[in-house]
């Protein structure tokens, strides 16, 4: 029983990182690229009427001009746009796991009285069923 309260735990624990960055993500990443779409800023209409946004003049309406230097900067700077919020997407599920293990690990240090420790060579028994630190997982 006491094992599945562990596992319940740990995984509550990774629901709400994992909410946490799903919430950065959309109040921060996303607005970044608000309007910011082939379309509309480029004038490059690759769905046709299937997004129902209405068509836009750009420097890519023109198909003679698409491979032009002004169509080319305009798509790939969009793309390396969201090509940034995309791998932020994918890296700030790190970042949130650090920051939590920071703050649990010193609640954790302070619950065991490491405060102001300046020797490191603190015995930890980790016996199983006997050690003072393994009683604690």
């Amino acid at each position: 029983c006491a094992n599945q309260w562990q596992n319940i735990r740990v995984n509550i624990a990774w629901l709400s990182m994992l909410g946490l960055c799903v919430l950065i993500e959309v109040l921060l990443l996303l607005p970044t690229m608000k309007g910011l779409d082939w379309s509309t800023t480029c004038g490059l209409n690759l769905f046709g009427e299937v997004t129902g946004l209405p068509s836009t003049r750009g420097v890519c309406t023109d198909t003679d001009l698409q491979l032009g230097f002004g169509c080319v900067s305009c798509v790939s700077g969009i793309f390396m746009g969201w090509l940034v919020v995309v791998l932020g997407a994918l890296v700030d599920i790190y970042f949130v796991f650090y920051f939590a293990s920071a703050v649990v690990g010193s609640f954790m240090g302070h619950q065991r009285e490491l405060n102001d420790l300046k020797n490191t060579s603190l015995p930890v028994d980790l016996r199983e069923h006997q050690g003072r630190e393994a009683k604690l997982f």
